[in-house]
């Protein structure tokens, strides 16, 4: 390998170093020594190049992968549904892991179908494109909407739709973060049934509440009837007192009666508007139920008081 014309006898690879500017700044180095012959001398010659730059931007570029394959592994773990899809044919891109098992497809076999084949109540791309054209057009940032999705074996779950058009380095594609909402609609659904319910359960209990008040106050015509005819007549006249004590003390378990029912029709028009306003609260109709369960026991006892009297 020997070269006595002053040639490089042999060389080494370059060699990653770090060194210290002599400001403070750390450099990268690459350092390439190789042996000089000439004239029967042996020198060694080294070249160094500065390579800071260029560690740098790989260290960027490492650290943009690892961050790339952090988000992908988030959005492929969440909880969410999360759909990735072409702003063109609208076919699937990426479609993530909780998504894939409630649909029951794989991804495969999601990339041949588009955004609105999963969508039942939707049915056409002109309907889609309907829905998300104020995204085409940059009048609006985000979409949210609730629609119907339909899984491979035929069954359907509501979702709540929160729609993007995300503009990057690349062609523009649709970011959809889906949640399922079927529990919501299942609770909102017993609600719905719980007020109907109780909204019957009251009107029957009010329409016995007034066929007792118009027998109470038929009754109660009656003995005042009784008692002036009584009162009227000389061989009765004795019992007019009596009669009068005893239609004084009917009238107080009737107007205990009458109060109550009353106080129950205010309690069912309070609870009926909060029903048709939607603020209708658990807590709400528990208090309501234990206030119609203590008027109902005021009411039976009263009218049985006057049943006795």
């Amino acid at each position: 390998m020997e070269n006595r014309g002053g040639q490089l006898k042999d060389s080494w690879r370059a060699r990653p170093m770090r060194a210290l500017h002599c400001e403070g700044v750390a450099l990268s180095l690459e350092v390439s020594i190789g042996e000089l012959v000439s004239d029967g001398r042996r020198l060694y010659v080294a070249t160094i190049h500065d390579v800071t730059d260029r560690r740098n931007a790989e260290e960027e570029i490492r650290n943009l992968q690892d961050r790339a394959t952090r988000l992908g592994k988030i959005v492929e773990e969440s909880n969410n549904e999360i759909y990735i899809f072409d702003n063109q044919d609208f076919r699937f891109l990426q479609v993530n892991k909780g998504a894939r098992e409630n649909l029951g497809y794989t991804m495969a076999e999601l990339e041949k179908l588009t955004a609105y084949d999963i969508k039942p109540k939707v049915r056409t791309r002109e309907i889609f494109m309907a829905m998300i054209e104020p995204l085409l057009l940059g009048d609006r940032n985000d979409l949210r909407f609730e629609t119907v999705h339909r899984r491979k074996d035929g069954t359907d779950y509501p979702v709540e739709v929160h729609l993007q058009l995300f503009i990057g380095d690349g062609e523009p594609v649709f970011v959809a973060m889906i949640h399922d909402i079927t529990y919501r609609r299942t609770a909102e659904d017993e609600i719905l049934k719980l007020n109907a319910d109780l909204e019957h359960r009251v009107e029957a209990r009010t329409s016995e509440l007034k066929v007792a008040n118009r027998e109470l106050t038929e009754a109660s015509g009656q003995l005042v009837a009784a008692q002036t005819q009584l009162v009227e007549s000389e061989k009765m006249a004795a019992l007019g007192g009596l009669v009068a004590g005893v239609a004084h003390e009917i009238n107080t378990p009737i107007g205990v009666s009458v109060t109550a029912a009353s106080h129950l029709q205010e309690n069912v028009l309070a609870m009926r508007a909060a029903y048709q306003e939607g603020s209708l609260k658990r807590s709400t109709l528990e208090s309501f139920l234990g206030s119609l369960s203590q008027t109902g026991e005021i009411i039976m006892g009263n009218l049985s008081r006057a049943i006795e009297l």
